[in-house]
């Protein structure tokens, strides 16, 4: 990682879902740390980039301190701008580095770290964790993401065919210069390899395909920057103990999980006795798993890895799915993001999901999920709901957050959306909705962001809007909006 190459080349930032305060928040107390509530807390981001994972968190706990650097000054400065812009006061940012930044010792509820790790030497690695552990409150969480072995292993053959394009095309040319010339090589390597018995031409085409879709910051900072190197989880582990913090958990239920595996791994990782940090390395192989984002804390904690179902049932529980239809054995869940559709079995799992999915923000208190699902279900005491849950939550169809202290919703009539999310629709980047989710928007659908200020009627937004467009997709990006969670409503 370079300065001048984030100078040149500013990475996009996004936020990022799994970081929300709220859900870190519970998968601490479910493992059995009294983490600090989102509400009234202190967080700090390394690595801060542009800000829009940091900004919209401080705009939805403004009771809370944030604080962010980066080692971009490009970066800080956009990122300073949008702060202002949104009259956000809870946030300091800064141009720093892993070495330099100072804090008195367990000052932050909540560290957040994502896409430095893995790319930065051994000694600044070793760095970083300890960082982290000096600025970990005791009962705080921190986040980081990092490349795995052995799935990233494969994608490094990616890398070096992009690296070697690069080359070619000359140490002194501009990032932007030196991705072209790495996927101009890529695509011709592909072709000269595209024999359909030929692995590695399959492989560089699927990888050229892949990388085609993605943003280009991203491909340049992941596969052309001077260093990145995935480590075993196990090693992982190992150099956060030596700095005195613990692997808790993912920050996905879904990345621990292996009932879809079948019976022989089943009895396999039985057979691992409890240990649950080879269970998890297992996991990554058997996965072929090239990235993780994982929760640590100091090891002072007691770390509770028998779920309590009073913890579980004291949460809220969301949904990206929402149900399309029910057929006469099965039923047919659409997520709302990707607009995938998903059919199922009628079992009693289905038919809480489809409870869950009916609420219009796709989330729910447990006590509210065991009334409505009364006439749903027909095992429907409040054990067999935790049951059911938990089978969804980790299969990846339910999420969990401890409940908001103060309430978030306000009348319908006349929406509104964050300030941040505003600022970032005048622009072509991503925007952020309130539930903590970057999104490609139409121009009719940033359009309706915009005018969602709290001072306009559904019917006058949606008039504007079709006055640019027409009345069909200016209604189309209204309920656009809406399902993606944009609106306070």
């Amino acid at each position: 990682m370079s300065v001048s190459s984030y100078e040149e080349k500013p990475y996009a930032t996004f936020a990022l879902q799994e970081a929300e305060l709220r859900r870190l928040a519970a998968m601490a107390r479910l493992h059995g740390v009294d983490v600090a509530s989102p509400e009234k807390c202190s967080v700090l981001e390394i690595g801060c980039g542009t800000g829009m994972n940091l900004l919209p968190l401080a705009e939805r706990y403004p009771e809370s301190r944030f604080v962010g650097f980066d080692l971009s000054g490009a970066h800080i400065r956009e990122a300073q701008l949008a702060a202002s812009q949104c009259h956000l006061s809870n946030v300091t940012l800064s141009q720093d580095d892993i070495g330099g930044f100072s804090c008195e010792p367990g000052t932050f509820d909540y560290v957040i770290c994502h896409g430095v790790f893995s790319w930065i030497s051994p000694k600044l690695q070793e760095k970083l964790l300890a960082l982290c552990a000096r600025a970990l409150a005791p009962n705080g969480v921190a986040f980081m993401s990092y490349n795995v072995l052995p799935g990233w292993r494969q994608r490094g053959v990616l890398r070096d065919v992009l690296q070697t394009g690069a080359l070619a095309k000359g140490r002194g040319s501009s990032p932007d210069e030196q991705l072209e010339a790495g996927m101009e090589f890529l695509q011709l390597v592909a072709s000269a390899r595209s024999n359909e018995n030929d692995a590695y031409g399959r492989y560089l085409s699927e990888g050229m395909a892949r990388l085609s879709e993605s943003h280009s910051s991203y491909v340049f900072h992941e596969y052309l920057e001077a260093f990145n190197e995935p480590v075993l989880f196990s090693h992982f582990v190992e150099r956060a103990g030596e700095q005195g913090l613990q692997w808790m958990c993912e920050a996905k239920a879904l990345m621990m999980s292996s009932d879809d595996l079948g019976p022989k791994v089943a009895k396999y990782l039985e057979g691992l006795e409890g240990d649950i940090l080879a269970r998890e390395q297992c996991l990554d192989v058997l996965r072929n798993r090239p990235f993780r984002e994982s929760l640590l804390c100091h090891n002072a904690n007691a770390l509770q890895r028998d779920l309590k179902a009073g913890v579980f049932k004291a949460l809220e529980f969301s949904t990206d799915y929402r149900e399309q239809m029910t057929l006469p054995n099965s039923i047919v869940f659409k997520e709302i993001v990707s607009g995938r559709a998903v059919e199922t079995p009628a079992d009693d799992h289905a038919r809480l999901l489809k409870v869950l999915s009916r609420e219009h923000d796709g989330q729910m208190a447990f006590a509210e999920m065991c009334e409505r699902a009364k006439a749903e279900i027909a095992a429907n005491d409040e054990r067999a709901i935790v049951g059911l849950l938990l089978t969804l939550w980790k299969s990846g169809f339910v999420h969990c957050a401890v409940p908001a202290m103060r309430e978030e919703r306000v009348s319908g009539e006349r929406p509104q959306c964050s300030r941040v999310a505003q600022f970032q629709a005048v622009s072509e980047g991503v925007v952020t909705s309130l539930r903590h989710r970057s999104h490609d928007l139409s121009h009719q659908e940033r359009m309706c962001v915009q005018l969602a200020d709290g001072t306009r009627s559904v019917e006058q937004i949606e008039g504007e809007v079709a006055r640019v467009s027409d009345e069909v997709m200016a209604k189309a990006a209204l309920r656009r909006v809406r399902e993606l969670g944009f609106f306070t409503s």
